[in-house]
């Protein structure tokens, strides 16, 4: 079930990024995903030269996608009271259950718990250690999950912007809503944001869903002894 939940996970992380990867190159979307299959799995090399360089490329995608998404908010304007209002008071609009139930996934992203426990997990260190690291882990759930909050909160609220139109907003036609308002510098802005988005979650759900593989299906595309990261 967790293989399963990963795949659909990356199936819109794909998408999200062939979208960007048409609104700004102009390219088929078939091309898009192609292209962020491949590049995918050619960054995810990086980690034979050591997991912190990885580790340093998702810290460079989430700070890009964090600025982008902070950026077209800040040209929407937002009523800060309002903002605020929706950020501690639970309320839920009607005919928008399905939406809410995705941003909770969106927000918590589950498999990527597997993931953050896999890279405590595979350090060598001492049984003393062991508290010590999950102290660590901890800290850095707490901080992943803030920002993890905080960028679905600008996403949110900036296509709030647009919910008197009575139209579904999406993936395929955000950019135009942020063109028509602010030309093509909002539409851009957005796709580098969604980009970095797609392809930041892509390499993580794929790097978490070989971890769930090996832990609990056992199964290993390299000896056990030789793959030390995951």
């Amino acid at each position: 079930m967790a293989e399963i939940a990963i795949i659909g996970a990356d199936i819109q992380e794909v998408l999200g990024s062939s979208i960007a990867l048409q609104i700004l190159f102009d390219i088929p979307l078939w091309v898009g995903v192609v292209i962020t299959i491949l590049d995918t799995f050619i960054i995810l090399l990086a980690h034979t030269f050591g997991m912190r360089k990885l580790e340093i490329l998702f810290a460079i995608l989430i700070i890009v996608m964090f600025f982008s998404f902070l950026l077209n908010l800040i040209m929407i304007k937002p009523v800060l009271s309002e903002l605020l209002f929706g950020m501690f008071v639970p309320v839920i609009p009607n005919n928008t259950y399905r939406e809410a139930l995705a941003l909770v996934g969106s927000i918590i992203m589950p498999h990527n718990l597997f993931l953050h426990s896999s890279l405590v997990k595979n350090q060598k260190m001492e049984k003393k250690d062991i508290n010590n690291g999950l102290k660590y882990l901890k800290a850095e759930l707490a901080l992943s999950l803030f920002f993890s909050f905080f960028i679905n909160m600008t996403v949110v609220s900036t296509f709030a912007h647009f919910s008197g139109l009575h139209q579904q907003i999406d993936l395929t036609n955000a950019g135009d809503y942020l063109s028509k308002t602010f030309e093509n510098r909002g539409k851009y802005i957005w796709a580098i944001g969604l980009l970095a988005s797609g392809q930041s979650s892509t390499m993580t759900g794929t790097l978490a869903g070989q971890y769930v593989m090996q832990v609990f299906l056992n199964v290993f595309f390299k000896e056990r002894d030789k793959f030390r990261y995951f």
